[in-house]
Protein backbone atom coordinates (compact mmCIF):
# COMPACT_ATOMS: atom_id res chain seq x y z
CA UNK A 1 0.00 0.00 0.00
CA UNK A 2 2.89 2.36 0.63
CA UNK A 3 4.14 1.92 -2.95
CA UNK A 4 0.62 2.51 -4.25
CA UNK A 5 0.41 5.62 -2.09
CA UNK A 6 3.65 6.93 -3.58
CA UNK A 7 2.30 6.42 -7.11
CA UNK A 8 -0.87 8.25 -6.07
CA UNK A 9 1.11 11.26 -4.85
CA UNK A 10 3.15 11.19 -8.08
CA UNK A 11 -0.03 11.40 -10.17
CA UNK A 12 -1.29 14.36 -8.12
CA UNK A 13 2.07 16.13 -8.50
CA UNK A 14 1.95 15.62 -12.28
CA UNK A 15 -1.54 17.13 -12.44
CA UNK A 16 -0.41 20.04 -10.26
CA UNK A 17 2.42 20.80 -12.69
CA UNK A 18 0.09 20.52 -15.70
CA UNK A 19 -2.39 22.92 -14.07
CA UNK A 20 0.48 25.39 -13.75
CA UNK A 21 1.51 25.05 -17.40
CA UNK A 22 -1.94 25.02 -18.98
CA UNK A 23 -3.68 27.52 -16.74
CA UNK A 24 -5.08 29.54 -19.64
CA UNK A 25 -6.80 26.52 -21.19
CA UNK A 26 -8.33 25.68 -17.81
CA UNK A 27 -9.48 29.10 -16.64
CA UNK A 28 -10.63 30.51 -20.00
CA UNK A 29 -13.35 27.86 -20.12
CA UNK A 30 -16.99 28.33 -19.11
CA UNK A 31 -17.64 28.36 -15.35
CA UNK A 32 -14.11 29.19 -14.23
CA UNK A 33 -14.02 32.30 -16.41
CA UNK A 34 -17.52 33.34 -15.34
CA UNK A 35 -16.72 32.92 -11.63
CA UNK A 36 -13.34 34.65 -11.85
CA UNK A 37 -14.87 37.70 -13.57
CA UNK A 38 -17.47 37.92 -10.79
CA UNK A 39 -14.80 37.60 -8.08
CA UNK A 40 -12.79 40.39 -9.70
CA UNK A 41 -15.77 42.72 -10.15
CA UNK A 42 -17.45 42.03 -6.80
CA UNK A 43 -14.16 41.59 -4.88
CA UNK A 44 -15.55 38.69 -2.89
CA UNK A 45 -16.07 34.93 -3.35
CA UNK A 46 -18.99 33.80 -5.50
CA UNK A 47 -20.71 30.84 -3.83
CA UNK A 48 -23.44 29.57 -6.15
CA UNK A 49 -26.31 27.10 -5.44
CA UNK A 50 -24.90 26.21 -2.03
CA UNK A 51 -21.50 24.93 -3.20
CA UNK A 52 -19.82 26.06 0.02
CA UNK A 53 -16.57 24.17 -0.47
CA UNK A 54 -15.77 26.49 -3.38
CA UNK A 55 -14.36 28.94 -0.83
CA UNK A 56 -11.26 26.70 -0.64
CA UNK A 57 -10.33 27.56 -4.23
CA UNK A 58 -12.05 30.93 -4.76
CA UNK A 59 -10.14 32.45 -1.85
CA UNK A 60 -6.90 32.28 -3.87
CA UNK A 61 -7.89 34.74 -6.65
CA UNK A 62 -9.96 36.74 -4.14
CA UNK A 63 -6.84 37.45 -2.07
CA UNK A 64 -5.02 38.24 -5.31
CA UNK A 65 -7.67 40.79 -6.29
CA UNK A 66 -7.46 42.49 -2.88
CA UNK A 67 -3.67 42.61 -3.24
CA UNK A 68 -3.91 44.04 -6.77
CA UNK A 69 -1.97 41.24 -8.44
CA UNK A 70 -1.97 40.97 -12.23
CA UNK A 71 -4.76 39.22 -14.15
CA UNK A 72 -2.32 36.56 -15.37
CA UNK A 73 -1.42 35.85 -11.75
CA UNK A 74 -5.08 35.57 -10.75
CA UNK A 75 -5.75 33.08 -13.54
CA UNK A 76 -2.67 31.07 -12.62
CA UNK A 77 -3.62 31.05 -8.95
CA UNK A 78 -7.15 29.96 -9.70
CA UNK A 79 -6.00 27.10 -11.92
CA UNK A 80 -3.48 25.76 -9.45
CA UNK A 81 -5.80 26.17 -6.44
CA UNK A 82 -7.81 23.11 -7.48
CA UNK A 83 -4.86 20.77 -7.91
CA UNK A 84 -3.16 22.17 -4.79
CA UNK A 85 -6.19 21.15 -2.73
CA UNK A 86 -5.99 17.62 -4.12
CA UNK A 87 -2.23 17.39 -3.59
CA UNK A 88 -2.36 18.71 -0.01
CA UNK A 89 -5.13 16.24 0.88
CA UNK A 90 -3.19 13.41 -0.75
CA UNK A 91 -0.03 14.27 1.20
CA UNK A 92 -1.95 14.54 4.49
CA UNK A 93 -3.47 11.12 3.91
CA UNK A 94 -0.06 9.70 3.05
CA UNK A 95 1.46 11.21 6.21
CA UNK A 96 -1.31 9.56 8.24
CA UNK A 97 -0.34 6.29 6.52
CA UNK A 98 -3.79 6.06 5.00
CA UNK A 99 -2.21 5.10 1.69
CA UNK A 100 -5.40 3.48 0.44
CA UNK A 101 -7.19 6.82 0.71
CA UNK A 102 -4.40 8.54 -1.23
CA UNK A 103 -5.00 5.95 -3.94
CA UNK A 104 -8.77 6.45 -3.86
CA UNK A 105 -8.29 10.22 -4.23
CA UNK A 106 -5.79 9.84 -7.08
CA UNK A 107 -7.86 7.33 -9.04
CA UNK A 108 -10.88 9.61 -8.80
CA UNK A 109 -8.78 12.03 -10.85
CA UNK A 110 -7.59 9.38 -13.30
CA UNK A 111 -10.22 6.87 -14.41
CA UNK A 112 -12.76 9.22 -16.03
CA UNK A 113 -10.76 12.45 -16.14
CA UNK A 114 -9.61 13.67 -19.54
CA UNK A 115 -11.55 16.70 -20.81
CA UNK A 116 -12.72 17.27 -17.22
CA UNK A 117 -9.18 18.28 -16.29
CA UNK A 118 -9.87 21.51 -18.15
CA UNK A 119 -13.28 22.06 -16.54
CA UNK A 120 -12.03 23.05 -13.12
CA UNK A 121 -15.08 24.57 -11.56
CA UNK A 122 -17.25 21.57 -10.73
CA UNK A 123 -17.45 21.62 -6.93
CA UNK A 124 -18.00 17.84 -6.74
CA UNK A 125 -14.21 17.50 -7.10
CA UNK A 126 -13.58 19.73 -4.09
CA UNK A 127 -16.27 17.86 -2.19
CA UNK A 128 -14.64 14.52 -2.93
CA UNK A 129 -11.25 15.75 -1.75
CA UNK A 130 -12.85 16.89 1.53
CA UNK A 131 -14.63 13.55 1.86
CA UNK A 132 -11.40 11.61 1.27
CA UNK A 133 -9.67 13.66 3.97
CA UNK A 134 -12.53 13.21 6.45
CA UNK A 135 -12.97 9.47 5.78
CA UNK A 136 -9.21 8.87 5.78
CA UNK A 137 -8.88 10.69 9.09
CA UNK A 138 -11.82 8.67 10.43
CA UNK A 139 -10.04 5.46 9.39
CA UNK A 140 -6.82 6.66 11.02
CA UNK A 141 -8.59 7.43 14.30
CA UNK A 142 -10.45 4.16 14.70
CA UNK A 143 -7.20 2.26 14.13
CA UNK A 144 -5.00 4.42 16.42
CA UNK A 145 -7.46 5.71 19.05
CA UNK A 146 -5.31 8.74 20.02
CA UNK A 147 -5.90 11.19 22.87
CA UNK A 148 -9.19 13.12 22.70
CA UNK A 149 -10.45 10.38 20.46
CA UNK A 150 -14.13 11.34 20.54
CA UNK A 151 -13.44 15.02 19.80
CA UNK A 152 -11.29 14.07 16.82
CA UNK A 153 -13.94 11.65 15.59
CA UNK A 154 -16.39 14.54 15.64
CA UNK A 155 -13.90 16.61 13.60
CA UNK A 156 -13.71 13.88 10.94
CA UNK A 157 -17.51 13.71 10.75
CA UNK A 158 -17.65 17.49 10.31
CA UNK A 159 -15.22 17.22 7.38
CA UNK A 160 -17.48 14.63 5.76
CA UNK A 161 -20.49 16.84 6.48
CA UNK A 162 -18.74 19.79 4.82
CA UNK A 163 -18.17 17.60 1.78
CA UNK A 164 -21.90 16.77 1.67
CA UNK A 165 -22.86 20.44 1.98
CA UNK A 166 -20.51 21.26 -0.90
CA UNK A 167 -22.28 19.06 -3.46
CA UNK A 168 -25.45 16.91 -3.36
CA UNK A 169 -23.81 14.05 -5.29
CA UNK A 170 -21.78 13.35 -2.15
CA UNK A 171 -24.96 11.86 -0.68
CA UNK A 172 -24.39 8.90 -3.02
CA UNK A 173 -20.70 8.55 -2.13
CA UNK A 174 -21.22 8.83 1.62
CA UNK A 175 -24.19 6.46 1.51
CA UNK A 176 -22.13 3.79 -0.25
CA UNK A 177 -19.19 4.34 2.09
CA UNK A 178 -21.06 3.85 5.34
CA UNK A 179 -23.10 0.90 4.09
CA UNK A 180 -19.82 -0.66 2.96
CA UNK A 181 -18.30 -0.17 6.44
CA UNK A 182 -21.27 -1.80 8.14
CA UNK A 183 -21.31 -4.79 5.78
CA UNK A 184 -17.53 -5.16 6.04
CA UNK A 185 -17.72 -4.99 9.86
CA UNK A 186 -15.30 -2.08 10.02
CA UNK A 187 -17.71 -0.08 12.19
CA UNK A 188 -15.90 -0.61 15.50
CA UNK A 189 -16.87 2.45 17.53
CA UNK A 190 -18.94 2.26 20.68
CA UNK A 191 -22.62 3.11 20.58
CA UNK A 192 -22.36 6.76 21.71
CA UNK A 193 -19.75 7.60 19.08
CA UNK A 194 -21.71 5.82 16.37
CA UNK A 195 -24.79 7.78 17.31
CA UNK A 196 -22.98 11.15 17.31
CA UNK A 197 -21.40 10.58 13.89
CA UNK A 198 -24.62 9.22 12.42
CA UNK A 199 -26.60 12.24 13.66
CA UNK A 200 -24.06 14.80 12.39
CA UNK A 201 -23.79 13.25 8.92
CA UNK A 202 -27.49 12.44 8.60
CA UNK A 203 -28.40 16.00 9.59
CA UNK A 204 -26.01 17.51 7.05
CA UNK A 205 -27.40 15.14 4.42
CA UNK A 206 -30.98 16.21 5.11
CA UNK A 207 -29.98 19.89 5.10
CA UNK A 208 -28.21 19.49 1.77
CA UNK A 209 -31.14 17.63 0.25
CA UNK A 210 -33.58 20.33 1.36
CA UNK A 211 -31.35 23.17 0.15
CA UNK A 212 -30.71 21.47 -3.20
CA UNK A 213 -34.39 20.71 -3.67
CA UNK A 214 -35.14 24.44 -3.59
CA UNK A 215 -32.34 25.95 -5.66
CA UNK A 216 -32.78 26.61 -9.37
CA UNK A 217 -30.14 24.12 -10.55
CA UNK A 218 -30.22 20.95 -8.42
CA UNK A 219 -34.00 20.93 -8.04
CA UNK A 220 -34.37 20.29 -11.77
CA UNK A 221 -32.20 17.17 -11.48
CA UNK A 222 -34.12 15.90 -8.45
CA UNK A 223 -37.43 16.40 -10.22
CA UNK A 224 -36.27 14.48 -13.27
CA UNK A 225 -35.34 11.49 -11.09
CA UNK A 226 -38.40 11.66 -8.82
CA UNK A 227 -40.81 11.84 -11.75
CA UNK A 228 -39.51 8.70 -13.45
CA UNK A 229 -41.90 5.78 -13.29
CA UNK A 230 -40.81 2.23 -12.53
CA UNK A 231 -41.29 1.34 -16.19
CA UNK A 232 -39.02 4.20 -17.25
CA UNK A 233 -36.35 3.06 -14.80
CA UNK A 234 -36.51 -0.44 -16.23
CA UNK A 235 -36.00 0.91 -19.75
CA UNK A 236 -33.12 3.22 -18.89
CA UNK A 237 -30.87 1.19 -21.17
CA UNK A 238 -32.64 2.91 -24.08
CA UNK A 239 -31.09 6.24 -23.06
CA UNK A 240 -28.34 7.38 -25.50
CA UNK A 241 -25.94 8.22 -22.66
CA UNK A 242 -26.34 4.73 -21.21
CA UNK A 243 -25.02 3.22 -24.45
CA UNK A 244 -22.39 5.93 -24.70
CA UNK A 245 -20.95 4.97 -21.33
CA UNK A 246 -20.40 1.32 -22.19
CA UNK A 247 -19.02 2.17 -25.62
CA UNK A 248 -16.54 4.59 -24.05
CA UNK A 249 -15.64 2.05 -21.38
CA UNK A 250 -14.29 -0.15 -24.19
CA UNK A 251 -12.76 2.59 -26.33
CA UNK A 252 -11.82 5.49 -24.04
CA UNK A 253 -11.57 4.29 -20.43
CA UNK A 254 -10.08 0.79 -20.66
CA UNK A 255 -8.23 1.07 -17.31
CA UNK A 256 -11.59 1.70 -15.63
CA UNK A 257 -12.90 -1.54 -17.11
CA UNK A 258 -9.81 -3.41 -15.93
CA UNK A 259 -10.17 -1.91 -12.45
CA UNK A 260 -13.85 -2.89 -12.29
CA UNK A 261 -12.98 -6.47 -13.25
CA UNK A 262 -10.23 -6.55 -10.62
CA UNK A 263 -12.60 -5.18 -7.96
CA UNK A 264 -15.16 -7.87 -8.78
CA UNK A 265 -12.47 -10.58 -8.73
CA UNK A 266 -11.07 -9.45 -5.37
CA UNK A 267 -14.52 -9.37 -3.74
CA UNK A 268 -15.21 -12.86 -5.09
CA UNK A 269 -11.85 -14.23 -3.92
CA UNK A 270 -12.42 -12.81 -0.43
CA UNK A 271 -16.02 -14.16 -0.42
CA UNK A 272 -17.52 -10.74 0.29
CA UNK A 273 -20.70 -11.30 -1.62
CA UNK A 274 -22.73 -8.55 0.03
CA UNK A 275 -20.04 -5.98 -0.77
CA UNK A 276 -19.95 -7.22 -4.36
CA UNK A 277 -23.72 -6.80 -4.64
CA UNK A 278 -23.54 -3.34 -3.05
CA UNK A 279 -20.77 -2.21 -5.41
CA UNK A 280 -22.51 -3.44 -8.56
CA UNK A 281 -25.81 -1.93 -7.40
CA UNK A 282 -24.38 1.55 -6.76
CA UNK A 283 -22.37 1.43 -9.99
CA UNK A 284 -25.40 0.52 -12.09
CA UNK A 285 -27.72 2.99 -10.33
CA UNK A 286 -25.28 5.87 -10.80
CA UNK A 287 -24.78 5.11 -14.50
CA UNK A 288 -28.58 4.98 -14.85
CA UNK A 289 -29.17 8.27 -13.00
CA UNK A 290 -26.55 10.09 -15.07
CA UNK A 291 -28.13 8.67 -18.24
CA UNK A 292 -31.51 10.08 -17.18
CA UNK A 293 -30.39 13.48 -15.90
CA UNK A 294 -27.85 14.43 -18.58
CA UNK A 295 -29.58 15.11 -21.87
CA UNK A 296 -26.64 16.21 -24.01
CA UNK A 297 -23.18 14.70 -24.35
CA UNK A 298 -20.22 16.96 -23.64
CA UNK A 299 -17.30 14.87 -22.50
CA UNK A 300 -16.00 17.38 -19.95
CA UNK A 301 -19.41 17.49 -18.23
CA UNK A 302 -20.38 13.84 -18.47
CA UNK A 303 -16.98 12.79 -17.14
CA UNK A 304 -17.54 14.90 -14.04
CA UNK A 305 -20.60 12.74 -13.35
CA UNK A 306 -18.93 9.43 -14.20
CA UNK A 307 -15.92 10.22 -11.99
CA UNK A 308 -17.85 9.10 -8.92
CA UNK A 309 -17.71 5.56 -10.29
CA UNK A 310 -13.97 5.53 -9.58
CA UNK A 311 -14.77 5.37 -5.86
CA UNK A 312 -17.11 2.39 -6.26
CA UNK A 313 -14.35 0.64 -8.22
CA UNK A 314 -11.12 1.41 -6.35
CA UNK A 315 -12.41 1.47 -2.77
CA UNK A 316 -13.17 -2.28 -2.85
CA UNK A 317 -9.74 -2.88 -4.41
CA UNK A 318 -7.73 -1.09 -1.71
CA UNK A 319 -9.80 -2.63 1.11
CA UNK A 320 -9.40 -6.14 -0.34
CA UNK A 321 -5.75 -6.42 -1.37
CA UNK A 322 -4.54 -5.97 2.19
CA UNK A 323 -6.29 -9.27 2.99
CA UNK A 324 -4.52 -11.18 0.22
CA UNK A 325 -1.05 -12.29 -0.81
CA UNK A 326 1.72 -10.16 -2.28
CA UNK A 327 0.92 -11.03 -5.91
CA UNK A 328 -2.47 -9.34 -5.61
CA UNK A 329 -0.79 -6.19 -4.37
CA UNK A 330 1.59 -6.30 -7.32
CA UNK A 331 -1.40 -6.55 -9.68
CA UNK A 332 -2.90 -3.41 -8.11
CA UNK A 333 0.40 -1.53 -8.54
CA UNK A 334 0.60 -2.64 -12.17
CA UNK A 335 -3.00 -1.56 -12.79
CA UNK A 336 -2.39 1.86 -11.24
CA UNK A 337 0.70 2.32 -13.41
CA UNK A 338 -1.29 1.40 -16.53
CA UNK A 339 -4.04 3.81 -15.46
CA UNK A 340 -1.63 6.71 -14.99
CA UNK A 341 0.09 6.00 -18.32
CA UNK A 342 -3.21 5.75 -20.19
CA UNK A 343 -4.39 8.98 -18.56
CA UNK A 344 -1.30 10.71 -19.95
CA UNK A 345 -2.13 9.47 -23.45
CA UNK A 346 -5.77 10.59 -23.23
CA UNK A 347 -4.70 13.91 -21.71
CA UNK A 348 -2.71 14.70 -24.85
CA UNK A 349 -5.86 14.38 -26.99
CA UNK A 350 -7.83 16.60 -24.63
CA UNK A 351 -5.04 19.17 -24.57
CA UNK A 352 -5.24 19.45 -28.36
CA UNK A 353 -8.94 20.30 -28.14
CA UNK A 354 -8.55 22.97 -25.47
CA UNK A 355 -5.43 24.46 -27.06
CA UNK A 356 -7.42 24.82 -30.29
CA UNK A 357 -10.11 26.59 -28.27
CA UNK A 358 -7.54 29.00 -26.81
CA UNK A 359 -6.09 29.67 -30.29
CA UNK A 360 -9.61 30.39 -31.56
CA UNK A 361 -10.09 33.04 -28.87
CA UNK A 362 -6.74 34.66 -29.63
CA UNK A 363 -7.59 34.82 -33.35
CA UNK A 364 -10.95 36.43 -32.58
CA UNK A 365 -9.44 38.94 -30.15
CA UNK A 366 -6.70 39.77 -32.63
CA UNK A 367 -9.31 40.44 -35.30
CA UNK A 368 -11.17 42.83 -32.98
CA UNK A 369 -7.93 44.68 -32.22
CA UNK A 370 -7.22 45.07 -35.94
CA UNK A 371 -10.72 46.46 -36.50
CA UNK A 372 -10.67 48.60 -33.31
CA UNK A 373 -13.78 46.99 -31.80
CA UNK A 374 -14.40 46.29 -28.11
CA UNK A 375 -17.82 44.61 -28.07
CA UNK A 376 -19.26 42.24 -30.61
CA UNK A 377 -22.20 39.90 -31.13
CA UNK A 378 -20.99 36.78 -32.95
CA UNK A 379 -23.28 35.45 -35.65
CA UNK A 380 -21.07 32.60 -36.86
CA UNK A 381 -18.15 31.34 -34.73
CA UNK A 382 -16.82 29.52 -37.80
CA UNK A 383 -16.03 32.79 -39.57
CA UNK A 384 -12.51 32.48 -38.23
CA UNK A 385 -12.25 28.70 -38.42
CA UNK A 386 -8.67 27.64 -37.98
CA UNK A 387 -8.78 24.25 -39.69
CA UNK A 388 -11.96 24.24 -41.79
CA UNK A 389 -13.50 26.24 -44.61
CA UNK A 390 -16.84 24.47 -44.59
CA UNK A 391 -19.83 26.79 -43.84
CA UNK A 392 -21.16 24.56 -41.05
CA UNK A 393 -17.71 23.92 -39.54
CA UNK A 394 -18.92 21.05 -37.34
CA UNK A 395 -15.40 20.27 -36.12
CA UNK A 396 -14.93 23.88 -35.01
CA UNK A 397 -18.16 23.90 -33.01
CA UNK A 398 -17.28 20.51 -31.57
CA UNK A 399 -13.97 21.83 -30.23
CA UNK A 400 -15.48 25.09 -29.00
CA UNK A 401 -18.12 22.98 -27.19
CA UNK A 402 -20.52 25.19 -25.21
CA UNK A 403 -20.62 28.83 -26.34
CA UNK A 404 -22.28 30.56 -23.38
CA UNK A 405 -18.99 31.37 -21.62
CA UNK A 406 -17.55 33.50 -24.43
CA UNK A 407 -18.17 36.93 -22.80
CA UNK A 408 -16.14 36.14 -19.68
CA UNK A 409 -13.55 34.06 -21.55
CA UNK A 410 -12.84 36.78 -24.11
CA UNK A 411 -12.78 39.51 -21.45
CA UNK A 412 -10.19 37.66 -19.35
CA UNK A 413 -7.93 36.68 -22.23
CA UNK A 414 -7.95 40.11 -23.87
CA UNK A 415 -7.51 42.05 -20.60
CA UNK A 416 -4.25 40.24 -19.82
CA UNK A 417 -2.59 42.76 -22.14
CA UNK A 418 -4.50 45.72 -20.72
CA UNK A 419 -6.83 46.17 -23.71
CA UNK A 420 -10.24 44.63 -22.93
CA UNK A 421 -12.39 43.04 -25.64
CA UNK A 422 -15.52 40.96 -25.28
CA UNK A 423 -17.91 39.10 -27.54
CA UNK A 424 -21.04 37.06 -27.08
CA UNK A 425 -22.80 34.57 -29.31
CA UNK A 426 -26.08 35.83 -30.73
CA UNK A 427 -28.06 33.03 -29.07
CA UNK A 428 -27.05 34.29 -25.60
CA UNK A 429 -27.36 38.01 -26.16
CA UNK A 430 -30.15 39.54 -24.06
CA UNK A 431 -32.53 41.04 -26.62
CA UNK A 432 -33.48 44.60 -25.77
CA UNK A 433 -30.68 44.87 -23.22
CA UNK A 434 -28.52 47.95 -22.80
CA UNK A 435 -26.10 47.89 -25.72
CA UNK A 436 -23.51 49.87 -23.76
CA UNK A 437 -23.42 47.47 -20.81
CA UNK A 438 -21.25 44.36 -20.51
CA UNK A 439 -23.34 41.34 -21.45
CA UNK A 440 -21.89 38.54 -19.35
CA UNK A 441 -22.82 34.87 -19.49
CA UNK A 442 -26.00 35.16 -17.44
CA UNK A 443 -26.39 38.83 -16.58
CA UNK A 444 -25.85 42.37 -17.78
CA UNK A 445 -23.35 44.53 -15.91
CA UNK A 446 -22.87 48.31 -16.11
CA UNK A 447 -19.37 48.97 -17.42
CA UNK A 448 -18.90 51.73 -14.81
CA UNK A 449 -19.43 49.19 -12.01
CA UNK A 450 -16.70 46.82 -13.26
CA UNK A 451 -13.27 46.65 -11.64
CA UNK A 452 -11.31 49.22 -13.64
CA UNK A 453 -7.99 47.92 -12.35
CA UNK A 454 -8.43 44.84 -14.53
CA UNK A 455 -11.07 45.70 -17.17
CA UNK A 456 -11.12 48.85 -19.31
CA UNK A 457 -14.19 48.56 -21.51
CA UNK A 458 -15.42 51.83 -23.00
CA UNK A 459 -18.78 52.63 -21.30
CA UNK A 460 -19.96 54.49 -24.42
CA UNK A 461 -19.23 51.81 -26.99
CA UNK A 462 -22.16 49.63 -28.06
CA UNK A 463 -22.25 46.01 -29.20
CA UNK A 464 -21.99 45.57 -32.94
CA UNK A 465 -23.10 42.51 -34.80
CA UNK A 466 -20.42 40.57 -36.60
CA UNK A 467 -20.89 40.74 -40.37
CA UNK A 468 -21.95 37.42 -41.86
CA UNK A 469 -18.86 35.77 -43.33
CA UNK A 470 -18.46 34.99 -47.02
CA UNK A 471 -17.20 31.46 -47.64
Amino acid sequence: MKRLGQLAILSLVIQWILSLIYYLQRIAFLDAAFVLVKIINEQQPTIMVGRYGAILTQSWPWVGVLAGWSLDTLMLLYSVSFTTLNLVVGILLYRMRRHEWSVVLATYFLLFYTDSFFWTNNEIHQAFALFALGAGYFDYLIRRRPARFRLKILASSLLISFAILTHPLMLIIVGYYFIYLVLDRQWVLNRVEQLVIAIVILFSGLVKYMLSSHNWYDSQKFEMINELSWTEWMSVYHQPLFHHFFNDLLSHYQPALLALLLAILLLVVTHRWLLLSLTLLFTFLHISMVSVVVNEFHRFYVESQWMLLAFFIWFPIVTSIRLLSERWKVSAILLFTITLTWWGIRFTASLETFTYRLDWHEERIGSMVDNNKQKMILVDPCSIAITSEEPSCPEVLDKLQMLWGMPAESLLLSSRNGDSRTYIHKDYFIAGGALKAFHNCFDTVRVESMNGHYFNLNPDEVYKQQPRPVY
